[in-house]
């Protein structure tokens, strides 16, 4: 075999050009490998800790309900009234054995988790034993011993409520490791790109050398391509891409590794919105807001729960942008998060609807509660300081509050969080028109 040496340029420029795309095919392979993982974790996310978490909470709530209605029953003022309750009673044991009957085949390892379980699949039949007796007791007209067994058996419904409470934190847990999983599944697949970007410029530098003196500014001007596309900027122009030679099947092969790192990009941005997380502040997405906004109003339509709804925005936010620069305005937004966060309670709901506009969503909350909660993010936001290399400054937020009206049809989930929405962004409108840094609600008529 003839020495590398000896070959002509064009045989040259050919075997380093059979190298880059060996690298393009193992880099190919590997991203193809990497892309797989990120889509199984994002999968196991909606198929395994997704729905335990629902079927746990489903299963608190029942809890809560079964527990009002059998109070419902002791006070009903004659038989009448308690025969009355006698089919929501009934129909909520049936709702509960049959989720309970679910929660147990769910697969846990043994733990805190399949212990919390055991314990409410044991409790549950001893309470509904009791439960059993005390309206019986109700029934013969012993309301006094009622009264008794009823607080007798709030010891089971507190252990119950203490394991439910353990398997949702379990289940919060395991969402958070699949989580974990995809960012970990992301950042080998960076790690990839800069690998063989590195790789790319390491072997633009040797075909350098192995041109003539008289193509030494084409290669410089492919090389210079390259490190481009290596630092990020997959959009930069290749020249001769034109060309029918050596120099233009390099132009075309760079160009064509470009496109592909765009489209990994583009890919990768997908597969966050479908975790559903806003990429800049941690909090959930528009996405991951309407799907859980559906299942909360869907919820409180079927048990007559109230729901509430705040919407937030950063007054005049622009300026802060134009004053400290956009990285401040980026700064200003996660610390609004930091800020809301504590003001929150677990099973509420803080998202991010796009630029500087968020979203909490309050389940179980009535309007005057609203208010409350809204007026404390708001005392929290105008107290949190922002820093940032330009100084410490401090931002205020507008907040309307819109609450899911009693009597609404139980099929209108999609009205209902549109209305919501409407009447929140209008009570929103009202508090920037009023001033700012203030909470108005939607049943506050307009000033």
């Amino acid at each position: 075999m003839r020495p590398i040496a000896d070959l002509s340029l064009r045989m040259k420029t050919r075997l380093a050009l059979l190298g880059v795309l060996a690298l393009f095919m193992v880099f190919g392979a590997v991203a193809l490998d990497r892309m797989n993982a990120l889509h199984q974790a994002a999968t196991a996310l909606g198929q395994t800790a997704l729905p335990d978490a629902r079927l746990v909470g489903d299963i608190d709530i029942l809890v809560s309900n079964y527990r009002a209605a059998e109070a419902d029953y002791l006070l009903a003022g004659d038989a009448a009234q308690r025969q009355a309750v006698r089919p929501r009673l009934e129909d909520l044991r049936g709702r509960l054995d049959a989720r309970l009957r679910d929660a147990a085949e769910i697969d846990l390892p043994s733990g805190p988790a399949a212990d919390a379980r055991a314990t409410v699949l044991a409790t549950w039949p001893t309470y509904v034993a009791a439960s059993t007796a005390m309206l019986s007791l109700a029934d013969a007209g012993r309301m006094a011993a009622a009264a008794d067994a009823f607080r007798a058996a709030g010891a089971e419904f507190e252990t119950l409520g203490s394991a439910l409470h353990l398997l949702l934190a379990a289940g919060e847990d395991a969402h958070a490791e699949a989580r974990l999983q995809i960012q970990r599944a992301a950042d080998q697949t960076r790690w990839l790109t800069l690998t063989v970007g590195t790789g790319l410029l390491i072997i633009g530098f040797a075909m350098v050398l192995l041109f003539e003196a008289s193509l030494v500014a084409t290669a410089q001007r492919l090389l210079a391509a390259m490190r481009q596309v290596a630092a990020g900027d997959t959009r930069t122009p290749v020249p001769h891409v034109e060309r029918d030679d050596e120099f233009g099947d390099l132009a075309r092969a760079v160009r064509a590794f470009a496109n592909g790192l765009d489209g990994q990009r583009r890919r990768e941005l997908e597969l966050r919105a479908q975790v559903g997380t806003d990429e800049l502040t941690g909090v959930a997405n528009r996405r991951a807001f309407l799907e859980r906004a559906d299942d909360e109003i869907n919820r409180s339509l079927r048990y007559g729960n109230t729901l509430s709804l705040l919407m937030l925005d950063i007054d005049l936010f622009k300026q802060v942008n134009d004053t400290y620069g956009h990285a401040a305005g980026d700064a200003a937004l996660k610390r609004l998060v930091e800020a809301c966060r504590p003001a929150l309670r677990e099973h509420d709901m803080l998202a991010r609807l796009g630029g500087e506009e968020f979203v909490v969503l309050l389940p179980h909350t009535d309007a005057a509660r609203a208010l409350l909660v809204a007026e404390r993010l708001r005392d929290a936001v105008e107290r949190a300081g922002v820093e940032t290399p330009a100084g410490l400054f401090h931002i205020t937020v507008s907040i309307g509050s819109a609450t899911l009206p009693p009597g609404t049809a139980p099929d209108a989930t999609a009205e209902a969080l549109s209305m919501l929405l409407e009447r929140a962004d209008k009570a929103l409108y009202r508090a920037k028109h009023g001033g700012r840094n203030c909470v108005v609600s939607s049943v506050q008529p307009a000033a």
